[in-house]
């Protein structure tokens, strides 16, 4: 879920990480995705709005709130995304 005044911009731009969340950082900072709408619509306001994405994860490991960016992996490499 976001705020109903982050649907334009996002429709117009796309989805862009470097935004600071509108609904707090429980995985670090970045956009969140669910496997399940039921999940996002507790983030959602009233006026309920809802994008379909596919998205590809590619390499991940654990996030948490503190994070600003994926940490590396055992070859040095960053992950690609952060999962609960």
């Amino acid at each position: 879920g976001t705020k109903f005044t982050n649907i334009k911009v996002i429709c117009s731009e796309g989805f862009d990480f470097r935004v600071q969340a509108a609904n707090g950082s429980a995985l670090g900072r970045g956009i969140y995705f669910s496997k399940t709408s039921a999940y996002s619509q507790k983030f959602a306001c009233a006026k309920k709005h809802m994008f379909v994405a596919r998205v590809l994860c590619g390499q991940s490991t654990c996030g948490n709130q503190n994070l600003t960016r994926p940490p590396h992996n055992r070859s040095g490499r960053m992950f690609d995304s952060c999962v609960d």
